[in-house]
């Protein structure tokens, strides 16, 4: 039987509002052995517990980032243990204050991983949208800005994995984590996953897509970029899916995990809505006084009859896309210089491959003036052109008129962060939202003066195959 080292704190989770109470809150922590992990890490289930609040497993093939990130972290946590959240304008300083205080009374010292909070934040706010829809109605748990100290996390890191439990009292947490380890040795001792993916007995329905209407906001905003409103938008899609049951979204994880390997997988769940996705771009990465981000824009699907090595050169060469990609590199390093001592990426994009898509992607790093906190970095940051425009102003503007989709997180980020403002964060793209009955794929495109609707349209159904063919099996 494997060996576990035990370890407890004990401190006082104040309140995260003014009206709710002080109350102490034990820190738990179990590690396990390095032999008791398996590939992948999410057999991990509890019996009789509900589903996971939260998933997330970084990108393979990350080597750089991954020794920059003391933090790479798979995760899956259960449970709510304290929330605190941001709505409207100052959603940012609402966020901040209250995660601060917080973190300021979770003693961890010696603790093998700090505790942090997960979840995420909207593209914009919920009040900027004027659509009242069953969509809209799904994002509400969220809010604009959302994040959870879980009770129950499960956390993997080079070989080395934990269990942390945050409960009111010691035996509290102790039960969970004690609960948890029968449950993992469980799982490993079993040879059939949980979490199996396999075909659906009950295939969902997959509504229109939209076209018409979408191509000719595709002409109405190049109309627009000619006219010198401005350079650059991103316009986004959904397609509406009816499930015949309820989705068994940690099936549609696996499958997630299995074929989307350089991605972040993710999944947040708040209510009865889920978001869950396999991000391919990272929005920042801050490991005490390195922050690592990235531009991915400029985009060309994947074809079964054309060879990769010539899709490659195409988009490598395509003056379009090179011209949109240039947007997002130049938007980031302007936003990240003043909190720079040294900033450096390569002058050229390399050819990012996905299953059905391929980027222009340029990693930017840098090294901080002094230490500042992921979410100051992810305000200052957020939107890129690459999500929502150049100038921001006006290509926010013309999206908030015109899109008839409210975009809630997608768009915006999903994430970590811990207390000594380390964490990282993705754009909430490729992704869905689901509920019990229903779910929206969201897929989206950079619009500049010389694109053209049909591929523009082509590309965003190349991009939604990511969660369509996750979505397929999870019913």
């Amino acid at each position: 039987m494997s060996a576990w080292a035990v370890t407890t704190r004990f401190s006082t989770m104040v309140a995260v509002s003014e009206s709710a109470p002080a109350a102490p809150i034990a820190l738990v922590c179990l590690a396990l052995e390095r032999a008791t992990l398996a590939d992948p890490s999410f057999q991990v289930h509890l019996d009789g517990a509900t589903s996971p609040l939260f998933l997330w497993v970084p990108r393979s093939a990350d080597t750089n980032v991954s020794a920059l990130d003391n933090d790479h972290l798979t995760m899956a946590c259960w449970g709510t243990a304290a929330r605190v959240s941001g709505t409207g304008p100052n959603r940012w300083s609402h966020v901040k204050e209250a995660a601060a205080r917080l973190f300021s009374t979770l003693k961890h010292d010696n603790l093998p991983i700090a505790p942090r909070l997960v979840g995420g934040f909207a593209f914009d706010l919920a009040s900027s949208c004027v659509h009242n829809s069953d969509l809209t109605a799904a994002w509400a748990p969220f809010d604009d800005a959302c994040f959870i100290l879980p009770k129950l996390v499960y956390a993997q890191r080079a070989g080395q994995a934990w269990f942390t439990a945050f409960g009111v009292d010691r035996a509290a947490a102790a039960l969970s984590v004690q609960k948890a380890r029968g449950a993992l040795e469980k799982a490993l001792s079993s040879s059939d996953s949980p979490f199996a993916s396999r075909a659906s007995t009950h295939p969902p329905t997959f509504h229109d897509g939209g076209e018409p209407e979408w191509k000719a906001l595709v002409e109405k905003a190049v109309n627009a970029i000619l006219h010198r409103n401005f350079q650059k938008v991103v316009l986004s899609r959904t397609r509406r899916v009816s499930f015949n049951k309820r989705p068994n979204l940690t099936r549609a994880f696996a499958l997630l995990e299995d074929r989307h390997p350089t991605t972040t997988r993710f999944l947040f769940r708040q209510g009865e809505s889920t978001f869950l996705g396999a991000s391919p771009e990272r929005l920042a990465t801050v490991s005490g006084s390195k922050v690592y981000t990235e531009a991915l824009a400029g985009s060309i699907p994947r074809s079964s009859t054309e060879p990769l090595e010539q899709l490659t050169t195409q988009l490598l060469e395509s003056a379009k896309d090179r011209a949109e990609h240039a947007f997002v590199v130049d938007a980031v390093a302007q936003a990240l210089r003043p909190y720079c001592d040294s900033l450096t990426y390569p002058s050229v994009p390399v050819a990012r491959v996905l299953p059905h898509v391929l980027h222009l992607q340029t990693p930017i790093q840098g090294t901080l003036a002094c230490h500042t906190p992921i979410l100051d970095l992810v305000e200052r940051l957020h939107p890129t052109p690459a999500l929502c425009g150049t100038p921001r102003a006006e290509s926010r503007a013309f999206l908030l008129e015109n899109e008839d989709s409210f975009r809630g997180y997608y768009g915006g980020a999903v994430g970590h962060l811990s207390a000594d403002g380390n964490g990282t964060f993705v754009v909430a793209i490729r992704s869905a939202l689901t509920t019990e009955s229903s779910a929206w794929i969201y897929s989206g495109a950079g619009i500049v003066e010389h694109s053209n609707p049909s591929l523009e349209y082509q590309e965003t159904s190349a991009k939604e195959r990511t969660m369509r063919e996750a979505l397929e099996v999870c019913s």
